[in-house]
């Protein structure tokens, strides 16, 4: 009885401490084929030639296909973006600007009631005056506005509330301020003085229509 000991290593197939024994069982039929098995086989094992014919075929997975060291360097280091990374995002239907922050603000600078002579004082003494009054608004918006409301409110005791509405169609740049004026008839017997008057900004247009949802606020000084 003879023995053999199986010490083949194949290295490029990455098998450490397996060798791949391919061996003809000489069953040679009458069409004189040979059939051929492998099966790997730890290395240093004792075998009996009378045991490998009785071996079979390995089920073991076949080992995978090696790399190339180049091919895997390549892979690894590729930067080139996808041509779907490249695009740039879609913007979303619907989507809204950010409002202009800030607002408008105004200043009562001057103000002067005069009789007017065309109406005489009425018989409880109610008289008609003249009220002349000018200021400033100021825009302290991040945007330039237009169409800014200026309202001036008159109210002497034993009088009624007065109100005169200015709208000032020019463009007031951000950080900028403008002038404005008006005059308008006032009855109470006793004369307006500017304590009696109030102002108000009522509001403005941001002069875009990416801006049309944007409110306003009302002021008041």
């Amino acid at each position: 009885m003879r023995r053999v000991t199986l010490d083949w290593r194949l290295p490029a197939l990455g098998l450490a401490g397996f060798v791949l024994v391919a061996f003809a069982v000489t069953t040679c039929g009458t069409d004189g084929r040979v059939d051929a098995v492998a099966t790997p086989i730890a290395a240093g094992t004792d075998l009996l030639i009378e045991d490998l014919a009785s071996l079979e075929p390995s089920d073991a997975p076949s080992p995978s296909p090696s790399v190339s060291p180049a091919a895997a360097g390549s892979a690894s280091t590729s930067t080139r973006p996808s041509t779907a990374a490249a695009q740039p995002a879609p913007k979303a239907p619907g989507g809204r600007v950010t409002c202009p922050s800030g607002r408008v603000t105004g200043e009562l600078a001057g103000f002067s009631a005069s009789e007017s002579n065309d109406r005489t004082p009425s018989p409880d003494g109610t008289q008609e005056w003249v009220v002349r009054v000018s200021g400033l608004v100021h825009n302290a918006t991040s945007r330039a506005v237009r169409d800014i409301r200026v309202e001036i409110s008159v109210r002497v005791d034993n009088a009624e509330e007065e109100s005169e509405t200015i709208i000032l169609r020019h463009w007031v740049g951000a950080g900028s301020s403008a002038n404005w004026s008006a005059e308008f008839d006032y009855d109470s017997e006793d004369e307006p003085k500017k304590r009696n008057a109030t102002l108000f900004i009522d509001g403005w247009s941001w002069g875009d229509s990416q801006f049309d949802h944007c409110g306003t606020t009302r002021w008041s000084g």
